[in-house]
C-alpha cells in the first residue's frame, strides 16, 4: 500500500529481483505490468528450461562455398537404395546438390534441371525421389546415382507439395481452380488420376489454398487464405471424393505457406493476427471465445512485419522451440522469433539471419538445422555443440560475433504509487564468455544510464583452455557477481535494466536491486 511521510531517520531498504527468467519476452505490455520472471526485450538470447537466459549459439556455412544468389529452396535428400545423402537446393532458377564431404555446390544435369528463377521452390522426397514444384514448370523429379543427379519431367506445375499417407498431395495449379487439391496414386508420386484423385476445398468459396500438412493419423490439414480445414484421406477410400473433410475455421487462415510446422501434436502458422495454434483453434471452436494467438505477449513486434512480404516468412520446429522468420522493415525475412515449448515462452528475436527456407539433415545420422539465406548462403546452426566443447567460434555467425542483450521488468520495489531513490543493483553470470555492460532506465523512457564504468569480464569463472599463451592465471570456478551504487543516478517510480554484450557469450541468472521508497507526495508537479 502507499507510504506517506515516516518519522523514522532511515527508510527501510526495500529489495526486488528477478532471478529467473523462464516466462520469457512480454513486450506487448508496459514492463511494469510482468512477472517477476518475465522480461520486456531480449536480443540474441536464449531461455534454458531452468530460466537462465544466454547468447544464441551462432552458425557455420554448409558448403563453405555459398550461392551468389537467393536460396529458392532446401531439402536433404536420403535415398535408402543407393545410400547417397545430399543437400539438395534451388538458387537462381537453378537445381544444386552437395553431399556431406563436399565444399562447394554441384549443379544437377540434364534437361530439366532449371526452374522458376524466383519462385519459392519446394522439394518432396516420396521413397527413393525427389520431387521439385516451383509454381511455373510441370513438376520435376530426382533420382539419384553415384555420379549424377539428372532431373525428369512429371505430374502437374504445382505451387506446392507435400507427402501424406504414402501419397504426394499438390494445389495452385495455374489455369486450374485455387481450392482444389490433387493427390498422386500411393507409392508412385509419377501417377496422377485429377478425375477421382482430385477434390475442392471448402464449398468452392474462393478462398484459395496457401497450404498443406500432414498431421496424425490420415489427417491432411489444409491451410486456406481465410480459414483451415482437416482432410481425412484414409487410403481404403479409393477416391477423393469419399474422403472427410471437416472445417477447423473460417475465421484465421494462413498468410505464408513455410511458416507451417508441426509443434509436439500441435501444429504452429502465421496467421494474420500473428501465430496461431491449429489445437487452440479446435478447443476454441467449442466456446464463444475466439483463441488468442500463441504470438500475443510479443505483438508489438507481430504488428511491425511488413505485410505486404510476408507471403516470404519461414520457420521450423527443432530443439524444442518454433522459430519464425518474419520481414520487419524489409521485403524479405530478418528477424527470428522463438518460442519454446517447454517453458511456453517467446524468448526474444533473433538478429543477423535472413532465412527463406529451414532444412533439416541427416548426415551419418547426426541432426542438423539448415537454412537457405537471401545472400545465397546455406547456415548450420550450432545449437548441437555441448557446453563442454564450445569456443568463441561457437558464437559467431559466419565467422563474425553478434551483440545480445536482456532488458528485465520494470521493478518497482512492491510499490506502485511512491518514488524510489535507488541503493544498488547486482547482476550475477555464470560460464560467461563475454565481457558485459550494465545499463538502468528509469520510468519506461528511452534514456539509459550506465552502472559500470569499465566492462565486466564474466569470463573469471570459465578457467583456462589449453594451451595459452603465457602468462595466464586459473579463473575463479564461482558464479560471478558484480554489484554497483545507483544513489547517485535519480529518483524514479519504476527502474529496468539492460544486461548487454557486443559479442560472445553472455550468461546470465539473475539481477537484483535495492531502494529506498520515498514518502507519497500531495501533490507533483
Amino acid at each position: 500500500m502507499p507510504r506517506y511521510a515516516s518519522n523514522l531517520l532511515d527508510e527501510p531498504l526495500v529489495f526486488d529481483n528477478s532471478i529467473s527468467f523462464i516466462g520469457g519476452q512480454v513486450s506487448g505490455v508496459r514492463p511494469n505490468l510482468l512477472n517477476q520472471d518475465q522480461f520486456s526485450d531480449g536480443k540474441n538470447v536464449d531461455v534454458d528450461t531452468f530460466g537462465t537466459v544466454v547468447t544464441r549459439k551462432g552458425t557455420v556455412k554448409f558448403p563453405s562455398t555459398a550461392h551468389s544468389t537467393n536460396i529458392q529452396g532446401l531439402a536433404y535428400y536420403d535415398n535408402p537404395t543407393a545410400t547417397k545423402e545430399r543437400l539438395i537446393s534451388a538458387t537462381g532458377g537453378n537445381l544444386y546438390r552437395c553431399d556431406a564431404a563436399d565444399s562447394s555446390w554441384t549443379q544437377l544435369t540434364g534437361a530439366k534441371n532449371s526452374v522458376h528463377a524466383t519462385n519459392q521452390v519446394d522439394f518432396v522426397q516420396l521413397v527413393d525421389k525427389m520431387f521439385v514444384a516451383d509454381g511455373s514448370s510441370v513438376m520435376r523429379m530426382i533420382t539419384n546415382d553415384a555420379n549424377s543427379t539428372v532431373p525428369s519431367e512429371h505430374g502437374l506445375a504445382f505451387t506446392s507439395i507435400t507427402s501424406h499417407t504414402n501419397r504426394l498431395f499438390g494445389f495452385g495449379v495455374s489455369g486450374q481452380p485455387d481450392d482444389a487439391l490433387w493427390a498422386s496414386d500411393i507409392l508412385d508420386g509419377e501417377t496422377w488420376n485429377t478425375t477421382t484423385n482430385q477434390i475442392r476445398i471448402g464449398g468452392h468459396s474462393g478462398d484459395p489454398i496457401r497450404a498443406l500438412h500432414s498431421w496424425h493419423n490420415f489427417n491432411l490439414l489444409v491451410f486456406k487464405e481465410r480459414s483451415v480445414y482437416i482432410v481425412n484421406t484414409d487410403p481404403s477410400l479409393l477416391i477423393a471424393a469419399n474422403w472427410w473433410i471437416k472445417k477447423v475455421s473460417d475465421r484465421v487462415g494462413c498468410i505464408a505457406r513455410r511458416t507451417v510446422a508441426q509443434v509436439g501434436g500441435d501444429c504452429f502458422f502465421l496467421s494474420r493476427f500473428g501465430v496461431m495454434s491449429v489445437g487452440q483453434i479446435m478447443e476454441g471452436a467449442q466456446t464463444i471465445v475466439e483463441p488468442q494467438p500463441i504470438s500475443t505477449p510479443i505483438r508489438d513486434w507481430i504488428d511491425k512485419i511488413n505485410w505486404s512480404k510476408a507471403h516470404t516468412s519461414c520457420a521450423t520446429f527443432w530443439n524444442n522451440r518454433y522459430l519464425l522468420s518474419v520481414p520487419i522493415g524489409s521485403d524479405t525475412p530478418n528477424y527470428t522469433f522463438v518460442f519454446n515449448t517447454v517453458t511456453r515462452s517467446w524468448t526474444g528475436y533473433w538478429s543477423g539471419w535472413t532465412p527463406t527456407v529451414f532444412a533439416e539433415s541427416a548426415f551419418a545420422g547426426d541432426l542438423r538445422m539448415h537454412f537457405g539465406q537471401t545472400d545465397g548462403k546455406v547456415m548450420k546452426w550450432l545449437e548441437y555443440v555441448s557446453d563442454d566443447d564450445e569456443t568463441d567460434s561457437t558464437y559467431k555467425d559466419d565467422g563474425s560475433f553478434y551483440p545480445s542483450h536482456v532488458k528485465t521488468r520494470a521493478f518497482i520495489f512492491r510499490e506502485r504509487l511512491n518514488d524510489k531513490i535507488g541503493r544498488s543493483a547486482e547482476f550475477e553470470f555464470n560460464n560467461s564468455r563475454a565481457n558485459v555492460d550494465v545499463f538502468q532506465t528509469r520510468d519506461d523512457t528511452s534514456s539509459e544510464q550506465r552502472l559500470n564504468p569499465s566492462s565486466i569480464d564474466t569470463s573469471e569463472g570459465s578457467g583456462i583452455t589449453l594451451p595459452v599463451p603465457l602468462p595466464w592465471i586459473f579463473g575463479d570456478d564461482a558464479v560471478i557477481r558484480k554489484s554497483f551504487s545507483t544513489v547517485a543516478k535519480g529518483t524514479f517510480n519504476e527502474v529496468q535494466y539492460r544486461v548487454s554484450a557486443a559479442e560472445n557469450k553472455m550468461q546470465l541468472r539473475g539481477v537484483k536491486s535495492s531502494a529506498i521508497v520515498m514518502g507519497l507526495d500531495a501533490e507533483k508537479r
